[in-house]
């Protein structure tokens, strides 16, 4: 990121199934703030970074909010960070 001044962070975090939309987005959003402030300890300037917070959204492990291992939801519980040129926030549009 040092060398190379045009390029974005882009986070993505993300949730698993259970529990309502409202609480999952604001669950997302917390996890991205975590990465983002870890970012700007090591130096990445806050404009450089591009926030995305989907919570349900975008499922690894499919899941039903009534019927799910929560262990295997451990895969949908993450944040993704990419590093791009572009200045896309849409998730499915950086895949």
């Amino acid at each position: 990121m040092q060398h190379h001044a045009g390029y974005k962070v882009v986070i993505g975090s993300f949730t698993d199934c259970a529990g309502t939309n409202h609480y999952n987005e604001k669950l997302s959003a917390r996890r991205s703030a975590a990465v983002i402030a870890y970012l700007i300890k090591k130096g990445i300037k806050r404009n450089r970074m591009i926030e995305g917070h989907y919570g349900k959204a975008y499922l690894v492990k499919a899941c039903k909010e009534s019927e799910f291992n929560k262990t295997e939801q451990w895969e949908n519980r993450r944040t993704e960070i990419l590093i791009s040129i572009n200045s896309i926030k849409n998730w499915k549009d950086l895949h």
